[in-house]
């Protein structure tokens, strides 16, 4: 199922166990934030990464908005910290003006689930418990996630 991307739509793409988030700008560009290196915007092409890309419609958006927060965010985004400025934390501020990872919260929460099941069993190591429900409670954020469609890049261009 395809879409027809419009500027502030989420995008996200599979990024080993998780997925990687990203804005839609238009004109082929994206704007997203990797460990690798700082906030930046790329071209759609490269954000795809040779892999489908899925998207969620966030509504119409106030385009002036849009490139005021856009105008902060590669000004003032900071370094990446996977738990308080990644991906989705710069991808919601652009479009929803606030920092929050939904795989994240999922992942603390997943935490403490397992830690305190854990805690519970008596035995065993509830440090392993708390990695594991981390890695489940992210990975139930990402397979619950509602997506309006997908895309891909052929040969450059949006299919």
């Amino acid at each position: 199922m395809n879409t027809n991307i419009k500027p502030g739509f989420l995008l996200y793409r599979r990024k080993g166990f998780v997925e990687h988030a990203g804005v839609y700008l238009g004109r082929n560009q994206v704007l997203h934030n990797s460990p690798s290196g700082d906030v930046e915007i790329i071209s759609f092409v490269e954000y795809a990464d040779g892999k489908v890309v899925k998207v969620i419609e966030t509504g119409e958006h106030d385009n002036a908005v849009l490139v005021q927060r856009l105008t902060v965010i590669l000004q003032d985004s900071g370094q990446y910290h996977v738990s308080a400025n990644n991906c989705e934390h710069i991808a919601n501020l652009l479009i929803y003006g606030r920092r929050s990872s939904p795989q994240i919260q999922a992942s603390v929460t997943g935490m403490i689930v397992g830690g305190l099941a854990g805690l519970n069993m008596g035995r065993g190591n509830p440090f392993l418990m708390v990695f594991i429900g981390g890695l489940v409670g992210g990975a139930l954020s990402n397979a619950l996630r509602k997506y309006d469609g997908k895309t891909h890049a052929v040969d450059g261009y949006l299919v």
